[in-house]
This record gives C-alpha cells, structure tokens and sequence, in this order.
C-alpha cells in the first residue's frame, strides 16, 4: 500500500489495534517481529521508530496500555477488551443458548472470534454444545 498520508498511518494504526487486540494480553505476549510482519503483510513495512511513535498514539487514541516484557522480549496488551475466559464464557452462553438459533450463535460466535488469539479461537466451535440449539427455520 503507498504511503497516502493520514489514510496511510490511519490503516496502519487500525491494523496494529486489531492485532493487538486479538493476540495480546496480560499473559500473551507479542513480538515487535510480528507487527512488523503482519504490517508487511499489508504492504506497509515499518521502521522501529514508527513503531513506538504508533505505540504511543494507540495509547493516546485508543486507550491501549502497552508494556514491554523485557524478560519474553515482547508486549504485552494491559487492557484487553477480553480475557480469553471472558470470551470462553460467552460463547459458551451463545452457543448453549436455546433461544438463539444456531445459524444467529454461529454468527455471534463469528464476531467474538475477532477478539481472540489463535489458541482461545480453537476452543469457540464445540459441536455438543451447538447440537442444543434449536434450529427455528
């Protein structure tokens, strides 16, 4: 992606969030290697410095809390929207609800896998618990 100005730095932003937001936590750390290879992903390689000028406004912006784990030489994301239990839980609820149909849970369960890190992601689709859900087409 070409550098387009505050477009440019907007998008790059926005994919930092969602990264983070998803992989990071109190106990998930991320390396500085894997944001800029997901940026890279993109079309949108990125120096260090920018990095933790990025850092900064998300902090600023979003309200992230980063710290950095000087020990697992990564971040780690002090605020997630959810603890992986959290997410667990409800889609646990979700998925195990009788009122919500099953196509409805698949989807709630869909929006909720945004949030989540590939190991909480794994545990999301449980086949017994979406046998319970009435199909009300």
């Amino acid at each position: 992606m070409a550098n387009h100005g505050k477009y440019y730095i907007a998008v790059r932003l926005l994919l930092l969030k969602q990264y983070l937001e998803a992989n990071a936590g109190r106990t998930r750390i991320v390396k500085r290697r894997e944001l800029e290879d997901r940026l890279k992903e993109h079309d949108m390689p990125v120096e260090k410095k920018t990095l933790y000028a990025d850092f900064a406004a998300l902090g600023d912006v979003c309200g992230l809390q980063l710290e950095y784990n000087v020990h697992k030489k990564g971040y780690r994301l002090l605020n997630p929207p959810f603890e992986p239990n959290e997410l667990r839980l409800l889609v646990d609820s979700v998925q195990s609800s009788k009122f919500i149909t099953r196509e409805k849970a698949r989807e709630l369960t869909t929006k909720l896998k945004r949030f989540a890190g590939k190991d909480t992601v794994e545990c999301f689709y449980n086949k017994k618990q979406e046998a319970y859900h009435q199909d009300f087409s």
